[in-house]
């Protein structure tokens, strides 16, 4: 009889797509949710215009007080000369820094760079600064593992242990072991950031061309956890 009912949850589980693992007198359920994440960042996306013999501590010193540092550099590129007649040589670098502010202090970050914009260009010494805002994210704190339903897991798991128990005629018991709830981000939109190449004709006429990183923010939290039931047999 006992041989019954085990082949049985075997069959049952192979049908589940490898959800359950199974001995003669326990079975363990790996269950998992998929989260949806509400951004609650904003990215700013500044340009910092500069001569070919500027250095990155001479940009950082015209940003000083912004609270901008180098570990908000995000890429530097080079700006060729003007693809359309124009007096001025255009050559030289375009620095690119991303900040991050919760969303509600959007407007307090744009009059601070606003300002920040008007100081360098009353200095006049050859940097000129331009922001605009990227778009939003989800928060480092809002992907940890403590914002997994856990509770919730538990139940899918013993929900399934069930329905596979009932089945082949044994009851679940007590859990007899169970893994920390862990999680992963992910996104709908598949690789989450990949360096590149990238080339552009501003609306001055201007070109161009340098390396990139694109972000794609996970905006999707997997969850899951692993159960291990004893199993029970009707007497």
């Amino acid at each position: 009889m006992k041989k019954a009912w085990y082949a049985a949850l075997v069959s049952l589980a192979s049908a589940s797509l490898g959800l359950a693992q199974l001995d003669s007198n326990s079975i363990t359920i790996d269950a998992s949710r998929a989260i949806g994440l509400q951004a609650d960042q904003a990215v700013f996306s500044l340009d910092v215009k500069s001569g070919l013999d500027v250095s990155l501590d001479d940009v950082l010193a015209a940003l000083e007080g912004s609270g901008i540092t180098m570990a908000n550099l995000s890429s530097i590129r080079g700006q060729g000369p003007s693809l359309l007649p124009a007096t001025t040589n255009d050559r030289g670098l375009v620095w690119v820094f991303n900040v991050t502010v919760p969303l509600n202090r959007i407007t307090a970050e744009t009059a601070s760079l606003t300002a920040l914009q008007r100081t360098i260009s009353i200095r006049n010494n050859g940097l000129s600064l331009s922001f605009d805002v990227m778009g939003s994210q989800v928060s480092p704190q809002r992907q940890q593992p403590d914002q997994c339903p856990i509770e919730g897991l538990l139940a899918d798991a013993l929900s399934q242990a069930r329905k596979l128990g009932e089945a082949a005629g044994v009851s679940v018991g007590p859990v007899i072991a169970l893994s920390d709830g862990s999680s992963s981000p992910g996104s709908y939109f598949g690789l989450n950031s990949y360096p590149g190449i990238g080339f552009a004709i501003q609306s001055s006429g201007a070109s161009s061309i340098g390396a990139f990183r694109y972000v794609n923010p996970p905006r999707v939290l997997f969850c899951f956890i692993s159960v291990k039931f004893q199993l029970l047999r009707y007497q």
